[in-house]
This record gives C-alpha cells, sequence and structure tokens, in this order.
C-alpha cells in the first residue's frame, strides 16, 4: 500500500529559517492534521560517540518533540506493525527532503511537565536494519562478480531512501581504470560474492557487508538533502588544491562536482 501525509509540524529555527516535519504512515487515507512543536522540535545527530572520522557508516538520529496534549496525539498514534511503515521527512527552508528516516517503532517515549504532555519520537535512516537482513537480491543470493558499488546498492536495500540520485567522493584507482571526471574506481572492478560467504547459503548481514566494502575503501557513507553520499576520507586531505572532486549521478547520468567545502565552527 502507498504512504500519504498523516501529521506535520512546522517551527522556525534562530536564524529566522521555516523547517517542517512530515509523517507518512503506511495505508493512510485522509487528511493532514498539523501537530504542535516542543522545545527543540527536531534535532538531527550521528551515531558516533568515538568520534571516528573514519567511521564507515555515519547513521543519523532524529529526535522529535511534539506537545501531544495540545495535539491531541499519543504514542499510540504512531505505532505500527513495521518499521518502514512510517518514513519522517525534515524540510530545511527551501530544501525539500533535507532528510528522510523510518520512525522507530521501540523507542517512544512521553512526558508530563505541568499540564502539557510531551510526545518524544525518534527516527533512522533505517541502517540498523541492514544488520537483520544476509547480503543478497531481495532475499536472493548473489552468484557471481560484482562491483563493489553494486554490492554496497544490494547492501543497502531496505534502507530509507535508494541509489536514483546519489554523490560519489572516490577517486582511489589502478592505472588501468579510467580516472577522468566523472569517474570513480568503486565501480571499475569486481569482487565475487562468495567473498562475504560464512558457510553455505550463509552471508555477511547486510550492515558487516557495508562495514567491509567501507573499511577497504577507507570511505563512507551518510545522507546528505536527502540523497546517500559516498565520500573517501582522503578527499579531505589533497595537497595542490582546496577543491574537493566527484561526482552526481542522478538517473545514470553524471555531472562533475568539483568545489569547495567550508564549515563554518562556533
Amino acid at each position: 500500500m502507498a504512504k500519504a501525509e498523516k501529521y506535520r509540524y512546522s517551527f522556525k529555527t534562530l536564524e529566522g529559517q521555516t523547517c517542517t516535519v512530515r509523517f507518512e504512515f503506511e495505508g493512510f487515507v485522509g487528511l493532514s492534521t498539523t501537530l504542535v512543536g516542543a522545545d527543540q522540535p527536531f534535532t538531527l545527530g550521528e551515531f558516533n560517540t568515538d568520534e571516528n572520522i573514519f567511521k564507515p557508516i555515519r547513521a543519523q538520529l532524529a529526535t522529535m518533540n511534539i506537545i501531544g496534549s495540545e495535539s491531541g496525539v499519543t504514542t499510540d498514534d504512531f505505532m505500527m506493525d513495521n518499521d518502514d511503515d512510517v518514513i519522517v521527512y525534515f524540510d530545511f527552508g527551501s530544501w525539500t527532503n533535507y532528510w528522510m528516516g523510518y520512525l522507530t517503532q521501540d523507542d517512544f517515549q512521553e512526558t508530563w511537565i505541568d499540564t502539557n504532555h510531551i510526545l518524544t519520537l525518534r527516527a533512522t535512516e533505517g541502517l540498523g536494519l541492514l544488520k537483520e537482513t544476509k547480503l543478497g537480491n531481495n532475499g536472493a543470493e548473489l552468484i557471481g562478480t560484482f562491483t563493489p558499488f553494486q554490492l554496497l546498492e544490494y547492501a543497502m536495500q531496505g534502507a530509507v531512501q535508494n541509489f536514483v540520485d546519489y554523490r560519489i567522493f572516490s577517486n582511489l584507482f589502478h592505472v588501468s581504470m579510467n580516472d577522468g571526471n566523472t569517474y570513480t574506481g568503486f565501480d571499475q572492478c569486481k569482487i565475487d560474492a562468495k567473498t562475504f560467504q560464512i558457510d553455505v547459503l550463509e552471508y555477511d548481514d547486510s550492515y558487516t557487508a557495508i562495514e567491509k566494502l567501507n573499511i577497504a575503501w577507507n570511505q563512507t557513507i551518510y545522507m546528505y538533502r536527502g540523497k546517500w553520499v559516498i565520500f573517501r576520507i582522503e578527499e579531505l586531505y589533497c595537497p595542490t588544491t582546496d577543491n574537493i572532486r566527484g561526482f552526481r549521478s542522478n538517473s545514470s547520468t553524471r555531472t562533475l562536482i568539483n568545489t569547495r567545502y567550508d564549515v563554518n565552527i562556533g
């Protein structure tokens, strides 16, 4: 069944930027209800307590606070049968779907402060759910050789976003490869699927397969502006230019990215 928006709420940042959080429920039919955000209505953080810059998977956690007593909702209104039944979308100003994730079904919290009933919800990109599935093609065994990127695509089946539109910054090439603009070595070599075989018809779980692939290439994967980004860490240490080179692939059409990224701290 298709998903449709059941709830939404908006708030402004300290800089005056309008943000909107939307909840799409599996099989919902009807009009969307506007909720009331509480203090810290939406917080996005990374699962990286050890601050490891070389972490192969940079999953993120969204925490949402809603005034349930004013919105007329409780945790029961968000409980569903499956982990992927509710998708949360976060719009940041003009950036629609800046982030998206599955509403976690085992991490709700209700708090009473005076007369206000605060409901805390959390969502992730679904990367942790990949630990529950074995590497394969929607359950079918992978037979033969595949590029590392193809194997990563298979392993990411079940995450909240696909690879129709994505970015890659990974410029590690063998001398036999094409190292021109909009190329990456990550899809110019082959790996036998049995590399991830543990026993007869038994393979690594998808999360572990992604970790092994990214560790081997010293790269990481994360979501930015609602799209997956594959980033090789050495790209940050290029001594000859301040620009970082990669490409965007949108429906198999690649566009060069050669730009500088600055971070404001403080």
